[in-house]
């Protein structure tokens, strides 16, 4: 596909600082990445006081105070030779490069062995060749045998196999196969490996033993990216979700959001007004709306520590995601985190050597779900009844009528002539007779898109690195027009170990998109799609489109062009000056080049003597470019001691923010030639504007972890922040939180029930956190300054720039506050493979900005805002998941289920009135309505019946009857209050409830298979759109198949009332009877793969090498009617107009070298 670019004509000082960013750029890109793993022999610290020993009786000392035992190659090392250690409290990896430095001894670690040998190749030797260093007197039988993975049958190299009870042991070989000596013929066996269920074997005389680890379903010890750091997954006390890499990477999807749907319980994500639009954005939530301004309550997202866009991020380039959703696991974010945090975390170098992987993604999408519009005949039969039953003309005559049947016949070719009365002109609406579905003419039935990822990564013990690149590319469905969108995406890390009490790390990463689309109104378009009627035509009869369709603009009616760059740095440093105290310091910067470039050409159509026809006579060419800066200094410390049973860490820092952001917009009028748009090809107008903004906030946190005897665990964090936005003597607010948990499955009076609950932990949480998510400035006097509109007078041949009204201010502005309590519990079964978790929170927002009394309206100005608003949410969140391995099938399947609920406490509508947007006890996204009791059957029983508030024109059969609740002998909302709503109740509510999700993960030799089921157990939701009731006002009409079961004598029992068309609104009055199930159930995922053995793969020279085929969003089940899509229900200018989204299938292959 070939790229298009925007013109911005940057400055001379810019293409400087751009290309040295770039060059720069391209050097990271040749050598950085990320951090080490963490095991055991990092994080089991001893303390020693040895002099002039020899090393075998440190190497005993260590296997005395750990977990450890130590092997060594035939003759390969002095264990004589004399050393000298004095640590305290220092990692056991750490006291093994001292005891070696200078030699050429090297070792490594696995799970609770440590082999040393002076020749790095012979670490993974035979098994017979090594030898414990402190093996017991023993005299026994030699056993041999292989130990193969569960999964795919391959050999399992560095298998630990250790006799129960004894220092006799060893591990595999390159190919699996171990040897070891047994004392006794009932000796026990025990085979352990890093990520497998360690197995139990008795010898039982035999001599050979083959034997089969399974993939461990042991989840507690996974370790999980919080505030700041890491903590393990059974440490955790606050409400912390983890969605890892398996269930992202290699899908077709256009965003790391929308791959995020149904993973985690009340992480929402939900189609919004941009529906499946190329480049298209959804609405994200944790726990649902925390506040009426804004955006209804963020989440704060950090990609590697640093805030960025989360759209612009390759996918394939994440290791998992953290949603940290209380105010305990989000506090130490402070006044950005009120409403919870996703931490995203991309994937990093290891210290073991180079690897390289590629992988492409081939996808092919169809419109998920288009509304069937009627043919042309039976769309002017139903417009005609509808003028009918309104006392109107028709609309079709029949002649015209006739010609429809005979073009659909065949018998005539072309769908329009010449106007008889006016000959220039050709017939079209009313006098056409073409049979068109619009949806099918401007959407393709099929587009194609692609993804290529590609990754180098690797290291050592002080240099490890991760070098990223990837292109996505999509085709979008305009069949006119054409639109695309692509993304570009460069990251690199790299963390050096300068000395064992240094540390340097550095991160780099570049995303770029483009988008490129026609510059017509698009959500005009979206809505115009099914008015144009199906008596219209695409092409005229000589050969031109017809110039009252979208298809002529959106084609030769300009581009508009969309380009975003993010850059982003961070240079960091670790220092341990002492054992167990760290002290972090890191310098976060990022800019942000925006822009977009829209051309508005002249559009012509063509009378019937060829002549043009001016649909829009004039052109202009219009420019916005921003740019972005975010500095952020960070210094924090953090001290772990462990004491006894007494495990402390204290983190203590300091961050500080400011972002700027300069937007320049130009704009000319009257282009010399609509095929060179740019601001110098321009005679006409100039317009110019531009804005600086800028805001800042610096905070000081702290956080301290207890742990007794890792059972009772304890975290109070507090942060003290200062925000711009807020004036002065009002900008710094404290906020604090804690947590604690008890994991009552070490108690000792659990023992008896570890048989069949073997995890069990019980947590509380509460925070108070501070939302500065308002717009800037609003404390300060501001004089706005207007171009457009002009004044309606001229001064010296100028319409002028003038000054406004200034609004009032609000010198009194000050926090949102937000108070969260959380309580849940945390179940293990049956050794872990059944897990259940369960929460349930409550979260109020005080102060939110609402308005103030009522001020008259010759006030002339703007009327100030206040902190006057307090709402609740509270919810639950529900996950249960087995996980399980059985002669080598593997098998994974999880459930979740969420719901959350906002109820406003607080806000200054004294009257109560409805038509507000809020009241106090309003539940968010209720809907108030009238009760329907069905059709007037008779014209006698409308006329006996007094709707007569509604319209007083008369009610006939087939118009709507409502009830009279009330029963004051007549319809009507009463006032419209609260306490006087006369016929109105609550029939439904909007906001989606009991959001859940499947997801299943198989896996069998090389084959896997994942699928994710999501869908919303409850919406109501009232769709008051042509899209939905067909005809009406004659230039809004349309009429699809489900549009046809309407009343009439014959039909008593239709579904829809009688058409009318002006008329209409009668029987459209919010109503229980057409109030819609919004609930649905979608397939959303369906993945299958294949890795092909390694034993093959590596016969030319690939590690790993998988081929998998995927579909996204391939079945769904809803009672929803069937013109809408049960997630694209909304749209700028109504329900169901919007582009819509798409089912995928695709293609790809995964290579490591």
């Amino acid at each position: 596909m070939k790229k298009k670019w925007i013109v911005i004509n940057p400055s001379p000082h810019w293409k400087f600082l751009l290309v040295m960013k770039t060059m720069f750029l391209f050097f990271l890109l040749t050598t950085f990445t990320a951090f080490s793993e963490i095991s055991y022999s990092q994080v089991t610290r001893i303390s020693l006081n040895l002099q002039n020993v020899p090393v075998k009786e440190v190497l005993k000392t260590i296997e005395d105070q750990t977990e450890f035992i130590f092997f060594y190659q035939d003759q390969e090392i002095d264990l004589n030779r004399i050393v000298s250690i004095t640590v305290m409290n220092l990692p056991v990896n750490e006291i093994l490069d001292r005891i070696f430095a200078g030699t050429e001894n090297f070792y490594t670690v696995r799970d609770r062995q440590i082999i040393i040998a002076r020749n790095k190749n012979k670490l993974a030797g035979e098994a017979s060749s090594i030898r414990p260093i402190f093996p017991q007197s023993h005299q026994g039988t030699a056993v041999t045998g292989k130990v193969t993975d569960g999964t795919s049958g391959e050999a399992l190299p560095g298998v630990n196999i250790v006799v129960e009870g004894s220092t006799i042991g060893t591990i595999t070989n390159t190919e699996g196969w171990y040897q070891i000596t047994v004392p006794s013929p009932s000796s026990v066996l025990i085979f352990s490996y890093v990520g497998y269920t360690p197995h139990r074997e008795k010898v039982n005389n035999r001599t050979q033993i083959d034997v089969v680890l399974e993939p461990s379903v042991e989840q507690l010890d996974e370790v999980v990216t919080v505030g700041y750091g890491v903590q393990k997954k059974i440490n955790l006390s606050g409400a912390v979700d983890v969605v890892t890499s398996k269930n992202i990477e290699d899908r077709p999807v256009n965003n790391v959001v929308q791959a995020l749907q149904g993973l985690a319980p009340n992480l929402n994500v939900l189609v919004g007004n941009e529906g499946g639009e190329v480049g298209g954005k959804m609405i994200l939530n944790v726990r649902g709306i925390g506040s009426i301004n804004g955006a209804g309550g963020s989440p704060y997202i950090l990609v590697d520590g640093i805030e960025q866009s989360i759209y612009n991020i390759n996918p394939n380039d994440i290791e998992s995601i953290s949603v940290l959703k209380d105010a305990a696991a989000s506090a130490i974010y402070g006044a950005r985190a009120a409403f919870g945090v996703i931490l995203v975390t991309t994937k990093k170098g290891k210290s073991d050597g180079v690897t390289v992987n590629y992988s492409n993604n081939y996808s092919y999408s169809t419109p998920l779900h288009l509304p069937k519009m009627v043919n042309s005949i039976q769309f002017a039969e139903y417009l005609n009844l509808a003028a009918a039953n309104d006392g109107a003309q028709p609309i079709f005559q029949p002649i015209i009528i006739d010609q429809m049947k005979k073009y659909q016949a065949g018998e005539i070719k072309d769908w329009t002539m010449p106007v008889p009365w006016a000959p220039n002109y050709w017939l079209e609406y009313t006098g056409g007779w073409a049979n068109t579905d619009w949806f099918k003419i401007d959407y393709k039935e099929w587009v194609p898109k692609s993804s290529h990822n590609f990754s180098l990564s690797g290291g050592d013990k002080r240099i490890q690195f991760f070098l990223s690149g990837a292109t996505f590319s999509q085709e979008g469905l305009l069949r006119f027009g054409n639109d695309q969108f692509s993304r570009d995406n460069f990251n690199a890390k790299i963390n050096v170990n300068v000395y064992d009490w240094l540390r340097l790390n550095f991160m780099s990463k570049y995303n770029r998109t483009n988008l490129d689309r026609p510059s017509y109104n698009k959500d005009q378009f979206y809505a115009n799609i099914a008015r144009r009627w199906p008596t219209n035509g695409v092409y005229l009869p000589d050969g031109n489109l017809w110039p009252g369709g979208e298809q002529n603009w959106l084609q030769n009616g300009g581009r508009y062009k969309e380009e975003t760059n993010e850059l982003s740095l961070v240079p960091g440093i670790e220092i341990e000056p002492l054992s167990g105290w760290i002290i972090y310091a890191n310098y976060r910067w990022k800019f942000d080049a925006d822009g977009f470039s829209n051309h508005e050409a002249k559009v012509y159509g063509t009378f019937v003597d060829g002549t043009k026809l001016a649909l829009r006579p004039y052109n202009f060419f219009e420019v916005n470019q921003g740019h972005g800066y975010y500095n952020s200094p960070n210094i924090y410390s953090s001290y772990h001691k462990l004491l006894g049973k007494h495990d402390f860490t204290i983190l203590a820092g300091f961050e500080q923010e400011l972002y700027t952001l300069e937007s320049n917009y130009s704009r000319k009028d009257n282009l010399i030639s609509d095929k060179l748009p740019s601001l110098g090809t321009a005679t006409g107008k100039e317009y110019a504007s531009g804005s600086r903004i800028h805001w800042a906030t610096r905070s000081f946190f702290g956080r301290l972890n207890y742990a007794f005897a890792d059972k009772y665990l304890i975290e109070l964090s507090g942060r003290r922040d200062g925000s711009s936005r807020f004036p002065r003597g009002r900008r710094w607010g404290i906020f604090p939180s804690g947590s604690l948990s008890c994991i009552l499955s070490r108690e000792n009076f659990w023992e008896s029930l570890s048989k069949y609950v073997s995890y069990a932990k019980i947590r509380a949480s509460y925070g108070a956190l501070g939302n500065q998510d308002i717009e800037n400035y609003l404390f300060i006097e501001r004089l706005p300054i207007y171009s457009n509109p002009p004044l309606p007078y001229i001064i010296g041949n100028e319409r002028p720039t003038y000054v406004g009204m200034a609004p009032l201010n609000s010198p009194s502005l000050t926090w949102e506050k937000v108070n969260t309590t959380n309580t849940g519990i945390d179940l293990g079964f049956l050794n872990n493979k059944l897990n259940i978790s369960f929460d349930y929170f409550m979260r109020f927002t005080y102060n939110m900005l609402g308005p103030v009394e009522s001020l008259p309206a010759v006030l002339g100005t703007e009327v100030p805002r206040s902190n006057n608003a307090t709402l609740r949410t509270n919810g639950f969140e529900l996950m249960i998941s087995w996980k399980q391995t059985i002669s080598g099938f593997r098998y994974e399947l999880t459930g979740m289920l969420s719901n959350a609920k906002t109820v406003i406490l607080e806000y200054n509508n004294p009257q109560y009135l409805l038509s507000a947007p809020y009241y106090k006890g309003k539940v968010l996204g209720e809907i108030w309505g009238y009760t329907t009791l069905g059709f007037f059957q008779s014209d006698e029983e409308a006329q006996n019946w007094d709707q007569s508030y509604i319209t007083p024109e008369p009610w006939t059969a087939g118009d709507i009857k409502y009830a009279d609740l009330n029963k004051d002998g007549k319809i009507d909302p009463g006032k419209n209050t609260l306490k006087d709503h006369g016929d109105l109740s609550i029939i439904g509510n909007s906001t989606p409830q009991y959001l859940y999700s499947f997801l299943a993960n198989a896996g069998w030799k090389g084959f896997d298979l994942s699928m994710i089921w999501q869908g919303v157990g409850k919406r109501d939701l009232w769709l008051n759109s042509p899209h939905f009731w067909g005809v009406g006002w004659i230039w809004t009409s349309v009429a699809f198949k489900e549009h046809m079961n309407y009343w009439t004598e014959n039909n008593i029992n239709a579904y829809f009332p009688k058409p009318r068309m002006n008329k209409a609104f009668r029987n459209r009055q919010v109503q229980t009877r057409y109030l819609q199930n919004g609930a649905y159930l979608r397939l959303k995922s369906l993945q299958l793969g294949y890795t092909v053995p390694a034993k093959i793969s590596q016969r030319v020279f690939v590690k790993s090498f998988k081929i998998f085929c995927a579909g996204e969003n391939l079945l769904t089940i809803t009672k929803l009617i069937k013109t809408f899509d049960p997630e694209t229900t909304g749209g700028a200018y109504g329900n169901g107009f919007i582009y819509p989204l798409q089912k995928t299938w695709s293609f790809g292959v995964n290579l490591t070298f």
